[in-house]
């Protein structure tokens, strides 16, 4: 749903018995999922090195760009690059995300079906 829409609830099928929680895999979903606005967003095209990767991009006047990127295979995938175009610096918005950043890229390994949320932000001219 992440990487074909915008989703703005996620439901699930839970049992109240020996209940023991989420593994850290749906943890780690739910903390990217919730860190996204519940906003339109745009496929990038040609924004991953992979093809697999789907990258969505939520524009906003204020706040920078926030963008969402999905492994949508069921394998997982190394060194995958995501490039955004325009100046500004990518920033992890879920608490142990795992990504190399350098300016407006990124180098993530991602497991099969992740959702990586990111934020995009201007930097300012220097001093």
């Amino acid at each position: 749903a992440m990487a074909h829409g915008d989703p703005t609830m996620i439901g699930y099928l839970v049992g109240s018995n020996f209940g023991r929680g989420f593994p850290e895999y749906v943890r780690d979903f739910n903390a990217n999922f919730l860190a996204l606005p519940a906003l339109p967003s745009v496929r990038l095209e040609g924004a991953s090195s992979d093809p697999d990767v789907v990258v969505r991009a939520i524009k906003t006047a204020k706040h920078g760009t926030y963008v969402s990127i999905v492994n949508t295979a069921p394998r997982s995938k190394s060194g995958v690059v995501v490039h955004l175009e325009g100046a500004g610096t990518l920033k992890s918005l879920a608490a142990g995300a795992k990504a190399a950043v350098s300016g407006s890229s990124a180098t993530l390994d991602l497991r099969p079906f992740q959702l990586v949320a990111m934020q995009s932000v201007e930097t300012g001219p220097a001093n």
